[in-house]
């Protein structure tokens, strides 16, 4: 899961930001 969590952290900043925009 920590691996996982650590490839995906990038996406998971990004998925972040446009769900914020999205809702902004």
């Amino acid at each position: 899961m920590t691996t996982i969590i650590a490839m995906n952290a990038e996406d998971t900043v990004m998925t972040t930001i446009w769900m914020r925009m999205e809702s902004g």
